[in-house]
């Protein structure tokens, strides 16, 4: 007796354990990473730009060089798409009217931590900027420049246009 109550309950389980519905994989899609998301598709413009220690940019060794950034240039606009290209286009101002809208563009990447990004211009040489903050409304890098036994670093922020 004992075991048909045993066969049956073992029965029961089994078949209610198999009537189960079947639990559905989550689909995983492509993520984009935070840093990513927070750069991309935006319009970045300069609203700080400074140096440590001071550096005769503009005539007078200066620790604030906003100063020395032609008006022309202070409503550039630079873009980081989703495909890890950029630009930076001429605003509104033109330094010169001939100049072409989009000054610079080439292609840009993260590092393995996503600390640093490194932008190739289609003309010239890469170069390489440490974030500082990357956030929805700011962009601060550091770019570092040694002259002689002095290392200059370069701070430049962008606000979120």
């Amino acid at each position: 007796m004992k075991l048909k109550f045993l066969l049956v309950c073992l029965l029961a389980t089994t078949l209610f354990n198999g009537c189960k519905k079947d639990e559905e994989e989550p689909t995983t899609t492509p993520t984009t990473s935070t840093n990513k998301t927070l750069l991309i598709d935006k319009n970045w413009k300069l609203t700080a730009y400074t140096v440590n220690p001071a550096y005769n940019l503009c005539g007078t060794p200066m620790t604030n060089l906003l100063g020395c950034v032609p008006p022309c240039s202070l409503d550039d606009i630079t873009v980081y798409t989703t495909t890890n290209t950029y630009t930076i286009d001429e605003g509104a101002s033109k330094c010169s009217a001939g100049d072409p809208q989009t000054k610079e563009s080439g292609t840009w990447a993260f590092n393995s931590g996503e600390t640093t990004i490194t932008r190739t211009p289609s003309v010239g040489s890469a170069n390489e900027h440490t974030i500082v903050t990357l956030n929805a409304t700011t962009l601060t890098l550091n770019e570092s420049l040694t002259v002689g036994a002095t290392t200059y670093v370069f701070t430049r922020t962008y606000t979120k246009q």
